[in-house]
């Protein structure tokens, strides 16, 4: 239900209020006693929710180093999703960070170049071609 509001403040452009009470869901989530399975994966689940509502409010408002702690928490949390890793990858290059970018890109490679997905493929190679090969 929080999150749906967070929602709806970014939609209304009430930023401040908005990341206020993603901070809040991640916080609260992560305090609260868990005592079986399913509760705590839905509260992964929401905790991952809030995080990437989050991250997308901090892009959108020029904040990369809050995106990038917010999408690294998300990669720790579920490091098998492509689509963390591309996001982690991609605000580095917003924060000029090249050498930490490669690392990133080259991880994503190491992991999923021999894919046969095109869309995880496209997205490797699309963050390559942003940047020059290092030396």
């Amino acid at each position: 239900m929080e999150l749906a509001r967070g929602v709806v403040l970014v939609a209304a452009r009430r930023y401040e209020e908005a990341q206020a009470l993603f901070s809040k869901v991640i916080e609260l989530s992560q305090k609260s006693p868990h005592h079986d399975d399913h509760e705590l994966a839905e509260v992964r689940s929401d905790v991952k929710k809030a995080l990437d509502n989050l991250a997308r409010l901090q892009e959108r408002l020029g904040h990369w180093d809050g995106a990038l702690e917010s999408r690294t928490e998300l990669v720790r949390l579920e490091p098998e999703n492509h689509f963390y890793q591309y996001r982690v990858a991609s605000a580095h290059l917003f924060l000029e960070d090249e050498e930490s970018f490669w690392q990133v890109w080259q991880k994503m490679f190491d992991r999923w170049g021999d894919t046969e997905s095109s869309r995880i493929g496209e997205r490797i190679a699309r963050l390559r071609l942003f940047v020059d090969v290092p030396d």
